[in-house]
């Protein structure tokens, strides 16, 4: 696979430690793992390097412009005259009811066109500056003079602070409302070495063991294919110093194809039995952020 049909997103997950052995503090692996994993099938792979992490600013500018493209070439009846006001209170759900005029709204929408299935193409405005909430995105039908809407194809949902500039995070891809890849910036001081704004996403995974240990730090790079937005590879790297990689099929995680690299320096394969591979699955994709 090219890595030209690679888009890469790194996630820092604080991640709380479950029961561990005596010999397991300080985020140390036991002797008793480090001798079970030395006994795995030494495999010639070449460890992965610690994810280099383009900014935030050098990658949007091109996913904007995707989006924009994609949404004129759905565009079969031009409007981009119709606005529809919303109130200024938000009900308990999150939704705004539709008034007559502007001075009423916090928000009003730009109805852009209609799609050839009847959907609209539309953007959200702060009415008290005309600077937009969001980027263009296809709603619905039944949708359109509704606040909250659901998104048609493929959208990037992205939200702009009042002065119409800020980005808030995170930016995420959606394909039919379902979350395919996040846009985000963080930075942690615990796991990066200077600050980074990047393709990046922070998340923290509760303890739900009785355990009292410090939180791990975990970098998690997720790798996608962008043609057709499924998974290729996920790596970790720990802070007791294993890398480990997941390597993907149609989206799915190869029990053949799981590595490790130890802080001994020591390449070995993982594996799984065949009835835990569905919660790994599961654990893979909480981890980039898609459930």
């Amino acid at each position: 696979m090219k890595l030209k049909t690679l888009v890469i997103l790194t996630a820092v997950l604080a991640v709380s430690s479950c029961a561990s052995t005596k010999g397991d503090k300080n985020n140390q692996l036991s002797k008793e793992t480090l001798a079970a994993l030395e006994k795995m099938p030494k495999h010639d792979v070449a460890e992965p390097p610690y994810p280099a992490v383009p900014l935030l600013s050098q990658v949007l500018p091109n996913e904007i412009a995707k989006n924009r493209a994609n949404l004129q070439s759905q565009i079969a009846k031009a409007d981009g005259k119709t606005r529809v006001y919303f109130n200024k209170k938000a009900d308990g759900q999150g939704n705004r009811a539709v008034v007559k005029n502007k001075t009423a709204s916090e928000f009003y929408r730009v109805i852009y066109g209609q799609t050839q299935n009847g959907d609209c193409a539309v953007q959200n405005f702060y009415t008290a500056n005309d600077t937009p909430q969001n980027e263009p995105v296809v709603l619905k039908k039944a949708d359109c003079r509704k606040w909250n809407a659901g998104y048609v194809g493929d959208t990037l949902q992205m939200f702009y602070t009042p002065d119409g500039k800020s980005v808030q995070n995170p930016v995420v891809w959606l394909k039919n409302n379902q979350p395919q890849a996040f846009l985000a910036e963080t930075q942690d001081a615990a796991v990066l070495t200077q600050p980074v704004a990047a393709l990046m996403m922070k998340r923290t995974i509760l303890n739900k063991t009785k355990a009292a240990n410090e939180p791990r730090h975990l970098v998690v790079e997720c790798v996608f294919n962008v043609q057709n937005r499924q998974m290729a590879y996920l790596t970790t790297y720990q802070a007791n110093g294993v890398t480990k990689r997941f390597e993907m099929t149609n989206g799915q995680v190869n029990p053949q194809r799981i590595f490790v690299w130890l802080p001994t320096g020591h390449k070995v394969m993982d594996s799984y039995p065949a009835d835990r591979l569905g919660n790994l699955q599961n654990t893979l994709v909480s981890m980039c952020g898609l459930n």
